[in-house]
């Protein structure tokens, strides 16, 4: 017979021995892992004071930026140089330690800049498009030629692009290139730049109806100016039709290195908007993407990862009965259509806007915005970012009067900059989301 205790001791020996075993068919188990997982650090926004530029007087400091293929960062601006003293300066700064890569250069000295461009060749070599060479004849006080320095066998050399010259007017050499241009350069180191052309720069009336004008060349080849091309303009033989073309424009390259050109337009009907040139062998097809705006600022980046163009522009007037106006509105091409976006309205806000794309294919856009809608002063940089079809805005700064003359651009891995100008500063100033 056996004993209350037996039975206690057989009880307890039997659950020492149900606790040792493996569950879930009767295998072994496993020891305990210790090494719990670990979560990435989440990524932040990090800011470091680049330049700081000097008074320009009346005119803009013009910043422009590129990182080029060594993550070297390239910021090209207007600034003086002394007393009634001005000048275009080229420096570089490395983006993995923002230690200066080279000293401040001043380019070259010119009374005025209406514009900046700047691009890098495939062998890192800058180049920097301006507003420059000779006076028009009739003394105006503005230059009348598009100009470029590249920077090659270690020294600037300077060439021309276009002169403002008139073939109807062959005496008087009165015609003016510039106000605003853009620049690329493609992965063959071709160099493609559009640009307005006015036929008359003395001639008030004339320079209210500039053309459109575009042009390649290959930086092997600069001894010689290149033959630019009309895409959009004026017709002054075939029933004197007056346009007004070409302002604010921005040129990006397909996957096949076609470019399209997108600006603000006015044509003879009264109809105006934004308005997209593209490349379609041997003609310039030319569109319009959204029609009754007026837009001062536009930025186009051509989308690698799903092949399409896409533009970001800011609206300043809107004609249609209650559209809203001083806001940012994105567009892009999808299926032979222009699909537009209303990205931000809350303030006034969308100039200086800057369109990039991540390496998923979303769009990017820094810019700025200038006051509430009760006019309350921001002066704030943000960023515009969609994942999938939802949008979302940040606030990247608000100190400094903040978020002019952006340029937003993405690494290999998924690295965000952002160079912004500060006006209370008088500085560059770069945004890193790492």
């Amino acid at each position: 017979m056996i004993s209350s205790h037996q039975k206690r001791l057989t009880i307890i020996l039997i659950i020492l021995f149900c606790a040792s075993c493996g569950g879930g068919g009767g295998g072994s188990s496993s020891p305990p892992n210790n090494n719990q997982p670990v979560n990435p650090e989440e990524k932040q926004w990090n800011s470091v004071k680049l330049n700081t530029i000097s008074s320009v007087g009346l005119s803009q400091p013009e910043v422009r930026t590129i990182i080029d293929s060594n993550d070297n960062l390239h910021i090209v601006y207007y600034s003086s140089v002394g007393s009634r003293e001005y000048s275009i300066f080229h420096q570089i700064w490395d983006t993995r330690t923002f230690q200066q890569a080279s000293d401040k250069t001043s380019i070259i000295k010119i009374d005025n800049c209406q514009d900046l461009a700047t691009g890098v060749t495939i062998e890192n070599e800058p180049i920097i498009m301006y507003q420059g060479g000779n006076f028009p004849s009739c003394g105006y006080t503005e230059t009348s030629d598009i100009m470029m320095k590249i920077y090659e066998d270690n020294q600037w050399k300077e060439y021309t692009v276009s002169i403002g010259e008139v073939e109807r007017n062959p005496i008087v050499n009165d015609g003016l290139v510039g106000r605003s241009f853009d620049m690329v350069v493609d992965n063959q180191n071709q160099v493609h730049m559009c640009f307005q052309f006015f036929y008359e720069g003395c001639d008030t009336i004339t320079l209210k109806n500039p053309d459109l004008w575009y042009v390649s060349l290959s930086p092997d080849s600069l001894d010689q100016i290149p033959e630019a091309v009309s895409v959009e303009g004026n017709d002054f033989d075939n029933g004197n039709i007056h346009n007004k073309v070409g302002y604010f424009n921005s040129i990006a390259l397909t996957q096949n290195n076609e470019p399209m050109i997108f600006y603000q337009a006015e044509l003879p009907d009264t109809k105006k908007g934004l308005r997209v040139a593209y490349w379609n062998n041997p003609n310039w097809e030319i569109e319009w993407i959204e029609t009754n705006i007026e837009v001062e600022n536009i930025s186009a980046a051509w989308n690698d990862k799903n092949n399409y163009m896409g533009v970001a522009y800011y609206i300043t007037i809107n004609d249609l009965y209650g559209g809203l106006n001083h806001c940012l509105k994105y567009a892009e091409k999808i299926n032979d259509n222009w699909q537009t976006f209303l990205i931000d309205e809350s303030t006034y806000c969308g100039n200086y806007c800057s369109l990039t794309y991540d390496n998923n294919g979303n769009p990017l856009i820094a810019y700025n915005a200038e006051k509430s809608r009760s006019g309350y002063a921001l002066n704030y940089l943000k960023l515009a970012s969609r994942t999938g079809s939802i949008w979302k805005t940040e606030t990247i700064s608000d100190k400094y009067n903040i978020g002019h003359y952006n340029t937003i651009q993405v690494d290999n891995n998924d690295r965000i900059y952002i160079s912004s100008f500060s006006k209370e500063k008088n500085s560059v100033y770069m945004f890193v989301y790492e």
